[in-house]
């Protein structure tokens, strides 16, 4: 029995020791699954580069040159590659009002009118009822621990997918899910962000009898901002919206959202519905770096990064020179791996960032 009992013990020490491998081998795999997802062959972008001379001589861009980025960061490798892309920023379909922050949000290329440019879609809006079963993401597969807060929340994810309505979560919750199928944060300040395609009215009606505590609105039903918010004390308040700017920024890669554009992802175990495009999403919000771990909101509004808490974590970054380089950004995680493209789209977004914010083209 003696014997029996040390093989029986052996045998488990063994499927931990394994168990803990593979856990560590996912981790390291799901952080670098997202940048081998978006990563393409650059050959030929960095076929069609010039130097940067020329780029000040040809200028053609929608946008103007962009002066205001510090002329030290002109003798970098990725200077002509983000003189590339700004360049060919497209202003055509979007408004006078809203060009200095599409030019600032250089990386994506296709500007958008703002839904708040636009007619409210509320009176176009068509109910779409699923057709099959909701197939799982290519991310958001881990069983983290579940939290009082993933339980609770779970109430409303089963309800909207009873209600078999079209939603998915969005910005820094999508963001969240994406690096390790959890919150981004549980800290009581922060929120949940879903997007759900029922106009508000209809929206709370639907759920304020299914739901404890009840959701409120928080706007004027008139406005095309208005949010429907549930808040369970000490959790993230869950912040609903009709019109979601990414989806409107997009329109020109992804079509119009359906129930094929969805799929079954986890929240700290909570199961409910994310973007199938998730990744590609969370590229053209929040650019190049939206996979680094800087923790610092403001990447996807650089037009008003100035004074926000991403200004003293680039000032972290930079060195003596004032100048941020691939040494520091590899620092904040050694195990992410980056592709020579991946790098130097980052190192040109935060320091044309850094140069946005201290030469003041950025507001507060």
């Amino acid at each position: 029995m003696a014997r029996l009992s040390n093989k029986n013990s052996f045998n488990a020490i063994l499927l931990i020791v394994l168990a803990s491998g593979l856990l560590m081998f996912y981790t390291r795999y799901e952080k670098n699954y997202a940048y081998k997802i978006i990563n393409k062959d650059h050959n030929a972008i960095y076929s069609q580069l010039k130097p940067v001379q020329w780029y000040k001589d040809n200028w053609k861009g929608d946008c103007p040159y962009p002066s205001y980025v510090f002329r030290k960061l002109e003798s970098q490798s990725w200077f002509s590659l983000y003189l590339h892309h700004q360049m060919k920023v497209d202003l055509s379909r979007t408004i006078p009002k809203r060009l200095k922050k599409s030019c600032t949000r250089w990386w994506h290329a296709h500007a958008e009118a703002d839904f708040g440019d636009l007619p409210h879609r509320k009176f176009t809006w068509k109910e779409q009822k699923p057709n099959h079963v909701r197939p799982n993401c290519s991310f958001g597969q881990k069983r983290r621990p579940w939290t009082l807060c993933s339980k609770k929340h779970q109430e409303l994810w089963t309800v909207l997918d009873k209600l078999g309505v079209i939603y998915f979560i969005r910005s820094g919750s999508e963001l969240g899910v994406i690096r390790g199928s959890s919150y981004l944060s549980m800290a009581d300040e922060w929120d949940v962000d879903v997007f759900v395609d029922v106009p508000q009215e209809k929206l709370i009606r639907l759920l304020e009898n299914k739901l404890n505590p009840r959701p409120h609105i928080d706007g004027s039903l008139k406005s095309v901002t208005t949010e429907t918010h549930w808040h369970v004390k000490g959790c993230p308040e869950i912040h609903m919206v009709f019109n979601e700017w990414m989806v409107d920024q997009m329109v020109q890669e992804k079509p119009r959202l359906t129930h094929d554009s969805l799929c079954t992802c986890y929240m700290n175990s909570a199961k409910l519905a994310c973007h199938k495009d998730a990744i590609e999403r969370m590229y053209a919000q929040y650019g190049p770096s939206w996979f680094v771990p800087l923790h610092a909101k403001f990447l996807d509004f650089p037009w008003a990064a100035r004074g926000k808490n991403i200004q003293p974590k680039l000032k972290k970054l930079t060195s003596p020179d004032g100048i941020i380089y691939e040494k520091a950004v590899r620092d904040l995680d050694r195990s992410i791996q980056y592709a020579k493209y991946d790098m130097e789209m980052i190192l040109a977004q935060l320091n044309v960032l850094q140069s946005s914010i201290l030469s003041k083209y950025s507001s507060g």
